[in-house]
């Protein structure tokens, strides 16, 4: 024991330090412990950005539907065509008949107004154009963020109107990544039915 006890105190008190071979046995340990806690630490970002990405184009999806059917559930003297497809309607007092479709730009779906200004205290005036028509996106900036935005299926995909059953489908909404190479889609909504409140004269076209 006492033998054990004066080697170790040999060893602590000896100034020549350690071997090249140690050292370079140290520094190897250390730099393949720093690649993998840097490594796990990517890993977890990369997961953190996923979840989040997808949670916000769920919310976008959820927010767009909503303005969507807060419009169709009051849509009166709506127009198809001979699919069902919506072409117009009006809705309040406003007098400018609307369209729904997907603002240039990867902006979103948009309100297309014609004949009249769209009402105040809405989703804001950000892309409206004075052009004899007017456009208002459904879901602002600050909601959209900069990287999402919402496309609206087209023709029988888009919105169409069934008489007899005095219902709206939403054929398809689809979220995706601005300027994403690939184009995949993040969320997706098909076929929400809206039962509108007023059934007035329909108009059909086509």
């Amino acid at each position: 024991m006492r033998e054990s006890f004066r080697k170790i105190q040999k060893r602590c008190s000896d100034t020549h330090g350690f071997t090249l071979t140690e050292l370079l046995a140290t520094v190897l340990l250390v730099s393949m412990m720093s690649a993998a806690v840097a490594g796990g630490a990517a890993v977890v970002q990369r997961s953190l950005e996923r979840i989040s990405l997808q949670a916000n184009s769920e919310l976008l999806l959820s927010m767009t539907v909503e303005w969507m059917k807060d419009e169709l559930r009051y849509a009166e003297d709506v127009r198809v065509d001979s699919d069902g497809v919506l072409l117009g309607y009006r809705s309040g007092s406003d007098g400018g008949e609307r369209r729904f479709e997907n603002a240039p730009g990867q902006k979103g779906i948009a309100l297309r107004y014609s004949a009249a200004a769209p009402p105040l205290g809405m989703a804001g005036t950000e892309g409206n154009r004075i052009l004899g028509e007017r456009e208002l996106l459904l879901v602002g900036q600050s909601a959209r963020t900069e990287e999402l935005y919402a496309v609206l299926g087209s023709g029988t995909e888009g919105v169409s109107y069934e008489r007899s059953a005095n219902c709206f489908t939403i054929g398809q909404i689809t979220v995706y990544r601005r300027n994403d190479g690939n184009g995949e889609p993040l969320s997706e909504l098909r076929d929400v039915k809206i039962s509108p409140v007023n059934r007035s004269a329909f108009l059909t076209e086509g």
